[in-house]
């Protein structure tokens, strides 16, 4: 059985951006906020998706190589 990709990030900081994420879309969520506040929420989810993204090339990588 294959390991998903995303498992492979170290689990602290795995359940730091899960929760991270989390908190962020809540937040998105409030009606009453600033259109700066949206942005920088929007900003940190992209952070998060990009280290996902920068983990799974990775994964593909070494795949490829080895």
């Amino acid at each position: 059985m294959s390991v998903l990709p995303f498992l492979r990030i170290y689990a602290p900081l795995n359940a730091l951006l899960a929760a991270t994420g989390l908190v962020a879309v809540a937040a998105l969520t409030t009606p009453d906020m600033s259109g700066r506040s949206r942005l920088a929420l929007a900003a940190v989810l992209a952070v998060i998706w990009g280290v996902y993204l920068l983990q799974l090339a990775e994964t593909l990588l070494k795949r490829r190589a080895g």
